[in-house]
């Protein structure tokens, strides 16, 4: 039987939010996004994490509208 550490998913879950982070960031202040130590969040989670940051940044900069 695998045996998954007690900090695993709160660690990917940090990993996420840091990434998205970055991302909504990067877009607001037109800046390229830094490269990112990801884990082991696979590349349909980043894909995924990409759209809604993407999203999140466009809401902040529409805001008024």
């Amino acid at each position: 039987m695998v045996t998954i550490p007690i900090d695993w998913a709160l660690y990917q879950t940090y990993l996420a939010g840091e990434l998205v982070h970055e991302i909504v960031m990067a877009t607001i202040l037109h800046r390229p996004v830094r490269d990112m130590n990801l884990g082991l969040l696979d590349i349909d989670t980043c894909i995924a994490l990409e759209q809604l940051a993407k999203v999140m940044a466009t809401a902040y900069s529409n805001a008024g509208r």
